[in-house]
């Protein structure tokens, strides 16, 4: 019994005192990341700063708009759902407080690629664009040549793809997973999104994947083929 309160206790400790970069719209303080007074206000760069150091990177809530899209590092865990207040990660609520990346019908949202063991969770990912290149489309999320990776409780909206001019094959519409092992997509709502080619989820030569508790709602394809139709 007394192993079981020290464990619980050394557990509480540990996500009490795990370092963290923070973010909010429009940044607190120096912007130097270490807690919500100084967060900053691009999630690349807390995810960059993480890198270095293993920390998590906790995003509050609110809009992010996007001129590039934000990559991934290995081992990156970008969490959404905050008020800017938490102290713990499981104090987050990301159904109410709700996180958005935006691509601004411009650009690619979020790419993970030849990483392993990052992240995403409780985030929006809306209103991305790409005009796929051959084997290269996931408006939304590209995960590419990954071991480990994952997206949980995400929201995959409002995306679209295209292809590009001079392609002459795509894969992917939303989020597209290739070349990858072990990776997992779990707990995420895809809705609203458009395409030419491809789908909301595209999985090619990806190994170990899991996809479960997903839910599909008003998804759209507009044209004379999908991916792989002769």
């Amino acid at each position: 019994m007394i192993k079981y309160v020290i464990l619980v206790i050394a557990l509480i400790w540990r996500e009490e005192t795990l370092a963290a970069q923070h973010v909010v719209p429009g940044g607190a303080g120096d912007e130097s990341g270490g807690c919500w007074a100084s967060a900053r206000s691009s999630v690349q760069a807390a995810v960059d700063a993480a890198a270095l150091s293993g920390e998590e990177v906790w995003v509050a809530a609110g809009r992010y708009p996007l001129a590039a899209p934000i990559e991934l590092r290995n081992g990156s865990v970008v969490l959404g759902g905050f008020t800017g207040t938490e102290s713990m990660a499981s104090q987050r609520d990301p159904q109410t407080r709700v996180t958005v990346f935006d691509g601004q019908d411009a650009v690619q949202v979020v790419r993970m690629v030849d990483i392993v063991a990052a992240r995403l969770d409780g985030v929006s990912v809306a209103h991305g664009s790409v005009a796929a290149t051959n084997k290269m489309g996931g408006a939304g999320i590209l995960i590419s040549g990954c071991q480990y990776c994952t997206v949980a409780t995400c929201r995959i909206l409002h995306n679209r793809a295209s292809l590009a001019v001079g392609a002459t094959s795509c894969d992917g519409g939303r989020v597209l997973l290739k070349y990858s092992t072990g990776c997992q997509i779990t707990d995420c709502l895809f809705t609203d999104n458009h395409a030419t080619y491809g789908t909301s989820l595209s999985i090619l030569y990806a190994t170990e994947t899991l996809v479960n508790a997903c839910r599909f709602a008003g998804e759209r394809h507009v044209g004379g083929k999908r991916c792989g139709e002769g």
